[in-house]
């Protein structure tokens, strides 16, 4: 028996082809939406990997614990259970170092950002909060006294915080492993010394060797530093895993210092961003075409 196709007239043979060359592109498009869509899909698990909400004390994976070195035995942060914020440094007398870490370690091998609200609860006394990273424990011995860096706070490690002790100029720091960096503060046009000001912290790793800071106050001056680490923060944590949190110092001078709107999120991969527009250029490619 002769093939049916021996049969076709031209115009119909070339149709026949068209036809399944047509289904064969429709398949292959298929399959690679689908791949795309596979690889948004990782992508948005790991952006949806965050830490973000009030702070809760406690031993569940979604909550954080306090620590404190206080010379009277007797200070330490505290959470509100009204609020949900933590007030990393009371208003009370006695030396202190305060911490609290969220309970689960963070991916800090990729790019990521971290904001919160940092707000002075009294009049500036002493001495400061810090952002921490670090491999150690969720209850580290943080330092105690006058802020000089790894004194705020867990001498290991990577942090990134504020200085505002009343008796000198107030200072963005950076403190990698007892080793601390200061940029002054004095001309920001930010207040750090007012009793109910309130500073946005924006804290992003690069993914590579660097921090990029922003810090904003409404009616005032938006103020912008990158901090150069020198290698990634993996190796100077010495881990890609790290414990994330707060730490807090006061000496004879103190004050009240309160941080809400803590959120941590992983920044998206190249290669997300690539499947997105991948995903975009087939789509509308596709609509042009029908």
């Amino acid at each position: 028996m002769k093939s049916a196709s021996l049969f076709m007239t031209p115009t119909t043979h070339r149709a026949f082809v068209m036809k399944a060359f047509k289904n064969s592109k429709k398949l292959l498009f298929g399959k690679l939406f689908l791949g795309l869509l596979a690889v948004m899909a990782m992508g948005l698990m790991q952006v949806d990997a965050q830490i973000t909400g009030p702070f809760v004390e406690g031993s569940g994976s979604t909550q954080w614990t306090l620590g404190y070195n206080d010379a009277s035995g007797t200070h330490g942060p505290i959470i509100s259970l009204l609020t949900g914020n933590l007030e990393i440094t009371q208003n009370l007398a006695g030396t202190e170092g305060t911490s609290g870490y969220y309970n689960t370690k963070q991916d800090i091998s990729n790019s990521f950002s971290a904001s919160f609200t940092w707000t002075l609860n009294t009049a500036a006394g002493a001495d400061g909060f810090l952002f921490s990273i670090q491999n150690s424990s969720l209850t580290p011995l943080a330092g105690r006294g006058y802020m000089n860096g790894s004194a705020l706070g867990y001498s290991s490690g990577v942090s990134i915080g504020l200085e505002n002790y009343v008796g000198s100029a107030p200072q963005l720091q950076l403190v990698v492993n007892g080793s601390t960096t200061s940029v002054d503060l004095s001309t920001s046009g930010l207040n750090y010394v007012t009793a109910g000001k309130i500073i946005n912290f924006n804290i992003a790793y690069n993914g590579s060797n660097s921090f990029s800071v922003d810090l904003t106050q409404a009616g005032a001056s938006t103020f912008h530093h990158d901090f150069a680490l020198g290698s990634s923060l993996a190796s100077k944590i010495g881990a890609s895993t790290s414990y994330v949190g707060f730490t807090g110092g006061a000496g004879g001078a103190r004050e009240s210092q309160i941080i809400s709107n803590f959120n941590m999120v992983p920044e998206p991969g190249t290669w997300m961003l690539l499947a997105l527009t991948g995903t975009f250029f087939m789509v509308t490619r596709r609509r042009r075409r029908d």
